[in-house]
C-alpha cells in the first residue's frame, strides 16, 4: 500500500511538473520529448529492466493470463449489455455497448503499467509485465478490439472496413517481420563474427594476472571486417522480402547494432 500511494504521488507530481514545463516552455519541446522517449528512452529502459529480471520457463503464463483478462472483461461487459436489456427494456446503441466492451477488456498496461509493476514487485518481475502487455494487451487491443470497433461502428459497411483492417493487419505484421528480422540479424551477425574472432585470437596466456590473447589484433580487426558485411547481408534480404519501399531495417539496424557495439567490442579489447 506504501510503495502504491507513494508511486501515484510520484507520478502525480511530475504530471504536474510537466503541465507546468509545458505552458512555460516552447510547443515543440514537449512534442520532441515525447518522441524521444517513445523511440529512444522506453525501448532502452526496457531492455536495461529485461537485464535485471527473471526469463523463467514460467512466464510465458503472463501472456495467458492477459487473454483471460480480455475475454473475461468481455463477458462480463456482454452481460451486463444484456442485464440492461432484459431489466430495463433498453438496449444501448452500438458504439456504446462497443465502449463498453473495450473499456472492460483492456487498461493501460503499458506506460501505467511498468512503472506501477516497478514499485510494486521490483525490477526482478518487470518481464512478466513486459510479457503481458506486449504478448497480450498489444494483440487484444490491435486485433480483437479493432475488430469489434469494425463490428459496431457505423456508416460504412463492415465488410469493406474488415478488409481494410485486413490489410492494415498485413501491412503491420510485414512491418513487424522487418524489425524483428533486422534486430535478429544484427545481433546474430555480431554472434557468428564474436565466435569466428574468438577462433583467431588464440589460447590465453597469463602475464602478471593479466590475461593476454596471442592475436588480439587479428581478432578485433576481423570482428570489424565480417560483423558489417553479414549484418548488411541479412538487412539487405529483409529488405528485399519485406519492405522494398522503406529503409526500414537499416535504421532498425543501424540503431540495434550501435546499442550492441559494447558489448561485442568491450570483451575483444579487453
Amino acid at each position: 500500500m506504501t510503495n502504491l500511494l507513494e508511486l501515484y504521488v510520484k507520478l502525480g507530481g511530475l504530471v504536474l511538473v510537466g503541465f507546468i514545463l509545458g505552458r512555460k516552455l516552447p510547443v515543440t519541446v514537449p512534442t520532441r520529448l515525447g518522441l524521444f522517449l517513445f523511440w529512444v528512452g522506453v525501448p532502452i529502459s526496457i531492455v536495461s529492466f529485461l537485464r535485471q529480471s527473471s526469463l523463467s520457463g514460467q512466464i510465458w503464463i503472463a501472456p495467458a493470463i492477459a487473454y483471460l483478462a480480455i475475454l473475461l472483461g468481455a463477458f462480463l461487459a456482454w452481460l451486463a449489455i444484456k442485464g440492461q436489456a432484459y431489466f430495463r427494456k433498453t438496449i444501448p446503441q452500438p458504439p456504446t455497448q462497443a465502449s463498453l466492451i473495450l473499456a472492460a477488456m483492456l487498461g493501460n498496461t503499458g506506460y501505467l503499467g511498468f512503472p506501477i509493476t516497478l514499485a510494486m514487485v521490483g525490477k526482478e518481475y518487470f518481464a512478466w509485465a513486459l510479457f503481458y502487455d506486449l504478448l497480450g494487451s498489444f494483440p487484444g487491443t490491435y486485433g480483437l478490439g479493432v475488430l469489434l470497433a469494425a463490428h459496431f461502428g457505423g456508416g460504412v459497411q463492415n465488410h469493406s472496413r474488415l478488409r481494410l483492417i485486413s490489410r492494415v493487419w498485413l501491412v503491420a505484421i510485414k512491418y513487424m517481420l522487418a524489425i524483428v528480422g533486422a534486430i535478429s540479424s544484427v545481433i546474430g551477425s555480431g554472434q557468428l563474427s564474436n565466435y569466428m574472432a574468438e577462433l583467431v585470437r588464440g589460447k590465453p596466456s597469463a602475464d602478471v594476472r593479466v590475461v593476454i590473447y596471442s592475436y588480439s589484433d587479428r581478432a578485433l580487426i576481423l570482428w570489424l571486417l565480417t560483423s558489417p558485411i553479414l549484418s548488411y547481408t541479412f538487412l539487405f534480404i529483409i529488405k528485399q522480402t519485406f519492405s522494398k519501399n522503406s529503409n526500414l531495417p537499416y535504421w532498425i539496424g543501424i540503431i540495434t547494432g550501435i546499442l550492441c557495439l559494447p558489448y561485442y567490442l568491450i570483451p575483444l579489447l579487453w
